[in-house]
């Protein structure tokens, strides 16, 4: 059974695990990016765990008044379609909410249509194209969510 956590810092190694199976080569997190993003100003860190095995997670932060941002999500393989995704998300924006976000953005790629409908499901709408956005190589599409 798939459970919700907060990250403890034991987790980063797993965490890379997740990110190398989850994105190509230039779209990834390293070390150091997941070390920035968990020191902006209400940020917080969700893993998905199952028998002591992080199986997905969910980073975000408070972009600016009112604004939350989701820097990143993911799943891996095995675990993919069976909610996990979508738990992480509620939970991400339960925390924004409490942050005092109203509106929630984030970035995909272009070519992830799996994510994209993910986020439409969850109500986030697609709002700008981001042209060169992932290394410089491909498309992304900024979502946003405003919250009730």
């Amino acid at each position: 059974m798939v459970r919700l956590r907060p990250y403890r810092e034991e987790d980063l190694r797993q965490l890379l695990k997740v990110e190398e199976e989850s994105f190509p080569p230039g779209q990834r997190y390293s070390a150091e990016t997941f070390h920035y993003l968990m020191s902006l100003r209400g940020s917080f860190t969700v893993v998905a765990e199952e028998d002591g095995i992080v199986v997905g997670y969910v980073i975000g932060y408070m972009e600016g008044r009112g604004v939350g941002h989701v820097a990143s999500l993911a799943v891996r393989k095995a675990y993919r379609r069976r909610g996990v995704g979508t738990a992480l998300m509620l939970e991400a924006e339960r925390l924004l909410r409490e942050e005092g976000a109203v509106v929630i953005r984030l970035e995909v790629s272009a070519s992830n249509g799996a994510a994209q409908a993910l986020y439409v499901k969850l109500g986030y709408r697609p709002a700008a194209r981001l042209p060169g956005y992932y290394a410089g190589r491909e498309d992304g599409v900024l979502m946003i969510k405003a919250l009730a």
